[in-house]
C-alpha cells in the first residue's frame, strides 16, 4: 500500500521545527513566590543552543464502515545561533541539522528515514519520503522574534535555504500549498507571553485568526504560571496552557472576515445571509493542552510538551469521512556543549 503524500508531513515537521522559536521567554533573577516575573525572551548573543523536537502522531479515518490508521513517529534536530540581541527583539539562526521519520501506513508497512544514514533508500514510498525531507537538512532560517515570542520576520539564509524555497515556489501547486503552510507555521508563535509581569496562579490570554481549509479559525490559547518546582537539580517554573479553536459553520466568501459576534443560525451570519455557504468539514472535537518548562535562573526555556486531541467529519455527496488525530509533542533545548557527541550515541542505518 502506497504512503500518504511525503509533503504533507514535511508541513508538518517544519510547524514544529520553527514555530517553536517561540516557546522561550524567562525572568533574569530567581524571585520569591509572591513576586510577579516579567517572563521576556533572554538568550545572550553569540550563544548556541541544541533544539530536540519528538513528535508521535495517529490518525484514523473512517468511511464506508472501513477504518484506516497511520502513525508518524518524527524526529528533528536542530542548532539555534544568537545573532543579535536587542532590547526589542532577539535575531536567530535555525538550522535543521538531522530528520528522522518512520510512517506506518494501515497496511502495517513501516517506511523509514534518517538523514543521518548513508544508505540508498529503495524505490517507491521510501525514495520519495526521503526526496521530500532531505532538501531541508542543512537549510538555515533566521527567526526575529520580540521580547514576548512572537515571530516578527523569517527570510532563508544560504544557498541550501533559498533553493529549498525557490524549489517550492517552482513546483506544483501541492508544493505552492506546502509553502504556503510552511509560512504560516513560521509566523505561529509556540508560547506567547504576557504583557506585564505575573506571579504564580495568575493567567493570560492570546487569541489569533489563522487561514486553513476550514476558513478563518480563531484560535485561543490561555497560559497559567503554576509554582515552581525542583527537576534534576534545577528549579522550573511551568506555564500551562489550553487551546480551542472556534470554526463558523458556514465558511466565509473570500476576503470575508471571521465574524466577530455569533452567528445566528445554521448557514447564516448576521446581516449577510446571502454570501455564505456551508462549510463540509466539521470540528467535532478539538483538545489541546501542553506545559513549557522554564529556568529562571538560567533566563531561559528547558522543556515543552503539548498533547492535541481532533475529531473531524466530511460529508462528501453521500459519503461520510471522520478523521481523528492523536498528537504529543515533546521539545528540548539545551546549549550544544552539553548535546552528546553522535559518536557516543551513533544513528541507525536503516532507512
Amino acid at each position: 500500500m502506497p504512503v500518504p503524500r511525503p509533503n504533507a508531513f514535511l508541513a508538518g515537521m517544519v510547524t514544529l521545527a520553527v514555530s517553536c522559536a517561540s516557546f522561550a521567554g524567562a525572568a533574569s533573577q530567581d524571585a520569591p513566590k509572591e513576586a510577579k516575573l516579567l517572563l521576556r525572551w533572554d538568550l545572550p548573543e553569540g550563544t548556541v543552543w541544541a533544539l530536540h523536537v519528538h513528535q508521535q502522531s495517529e490518525t484514523r479515518v473512517g468511511f464506508s464502515g472501513k477504518v484506516a490508521q497511520t502513525r508518524y513517529d518524527l524526529q528533528i534536530d536542530g542548532t539555534w545561533r544568537v545573532v543579535a540581541q536587542q532590547p526589542d527583539q532577539v535575531t536567530i539562526h535555525q538550522t535543521v541539522d538531522r530528520i528522522v521519520m518512520e510512517v506506518t501506513t494501515p497496511a502495517q508497512t513501516a517506511v523509514r528515514f534518517d538523514s543521518a544514514s548513508q544508505a540508498r533508500p529503495a524505490p517507491g514510498p521510501a525514495a520519495d519520503l526521503a526526496a521530500s525531507l532531505r532538501p531541508l537538512v542543512g537549510a538555515t532560517f533566521e527567526l526575529v522574534l520580540n521580547r514576548r515570542g512572537e515571530v516578527q520576520d523569517v527570510r532563508p539564509v544560504g544557498q541550501v535555504a533559498e533553493q529549498w524555497m525557490s524549489r517550492l515556489r517552482s513546483d506544483s501547486t501541492e508544493s505552492a500549498a506546502l509553502q504556503a503552510a510552511m509560512t504560516k507555521a513560521l509566523a505561529q508563535p509556540f508560547l506567547t507571553l504576557p504583557e506585564g509581569a505575573v506571579g504564580p496562579q495568575d493567567t493570560w490570554r492570546h487569541l489569533r485568526v489563522e487561514e486553513s481549509p476550514l476558513g478563518q479559525v480563531q484560535v485561543s490559547t490561555t497560559y497559567r504560571l503554576d509554582q515552581p518546582s525542583s527537576q534534576k537539580d534545577k528549579t522550573l517554573w511551568p506555564i500551562r496552557f489550553t487551546s480551542e479553536i472556534q470554526v463558523p459553520s458556514p465558511q466565509q466568501e473570500k476576503n470575508s472576515p471571521l465574524p466577530s459576534a455569533p452567528q445566528t443560525g445554521p448557514g447564516q451570519t448576521a446581516g449577510s445571509p446571502t454570501t455564505t455557504r456551508r462549510n463540509p468539514i466539521q470540528v467535532k472535537q478539538f483538545e489541546q493542552s501542553g506545559t513549557v518548562w522554564f529556568s529562571v535562573e538560567q533566563s531561559r526555556p528547558v522543556s515543552a510538551e503539548l498533547e492535541t486531541r481532533a475529531s473531524l467529519v466530511h460529508v462528501y455527496r453521500d459519503l461520510t469521512i471522520t478523521a481523528d488525530t492523536k498528537l504529543r509533542q515533546q521539545i528540548t533545548l539545551q546549549p550544544k556543549s552539553d548535546v552528546k557527541s553522535d559518536a557516543a550515541n551513533p544513528p541507525d542505518s536503516k532507512e
